[in-house]
């Protein structure tokens, strides 16, 4: 199990201003008919049951395709969901999909890109083994005000240079975002969006692509040398 800023299963807070906020993270394992005791059928209402528990404000899946989306869909009622299958742009293959709280934030903004060369249209990218996706969305807190975007991602598990060109395509993707969303406060200063990215990125901390993502000209913190207890 490997791990940048949140992954697999994690969940932490996140605080902006005076708000804060729980987000999750879950690789659920796409419905394999081959996984026997554990096939999707046996795991959806533990795994459910796991997210009600924790009940995230946020939440960043990978793995997971149409039929998981629609079990989604009717067991969690509260949650909005962006995504989209990363195979057709619209139901094929595995979603990397971000759900938040439908009474808490208001969609500002949304969108989805393949990690590749031909980023708007589904496309394998580099070296990867698989198609690749990143989803997006810029939430506005209901009660505050606050604006924040939130990336959810899954990178190949194979491509040496499908990571590192996702990481920079991914970075890239995120300055723009925020540049499209600056704001100003009631002094004129300019206030840039706070940005949470979530993800099986399929890399530990000793790779190089840790670092590349970690720093830059906005660094980002990893969540799990902040939280008390680290799961995953």
């Amino acid at each position: 199990m490997k791990r940048l800023l949140i992954l697999a299963f994690t969940v932490v807070a996140f605080t902006s201003s005076a708000q804060t906020y729980t987000v999750m993270t879950y690789n659920i394992r796409y419905k394999n008919p081959g996984d026997g005791e554990d096939k999707w059928n046996n795991r959806k209402k533990g795994l459910v049951k796991q997210i009600k528990d924790n009940n995230p404000d946020i939440i960043g899946f990978q793995e997971v395709v149409s039929v998981q989306m629609r079990d989604f869909f009717f067991f969690l009622h509260d949650y909005a969901r962006v995504g989209v299958g990363r195979d057709n742009g619209k139901t094929k293959g595995e979603y990397s999909p971000i759900f938040y709280k439908k009474d808490k934030f208001t969609l500002v903004d949304k969108g989805w890109f393949w990690l590749s060369e031909t980023p708007s249209k589904p496309s394998k990218g580099w070296d990867a083994a698989c198609k690749r996706i990143c989803t997006w969305v810029v939430l506005r807190d209901t009660v505050t005000k606050q604006q924040f975007a939130v990336f959810n991602t899954h990178l190949d598990h194979k491509g040496k240079e499908a990571k590192k060109n996702s990481i920079t395509a991914i970075s890239d993707s995120i300055a723009s975002v925020c540049t499209r969303h600056i704001t100003h406060d009631s002094t004129g200063k300019l206030v840039f969006l706070p940005v949470i990215t979530t993800g099986d990125f399929n890399f530990t901390p000793a790779d190089e692509n840790y670092n590349r993502f970690a720093t830059g000209q906005r660094p980002r913190q990893d969540s799990f040398t902040l939280v008390a207890t680290p799961q995953g």
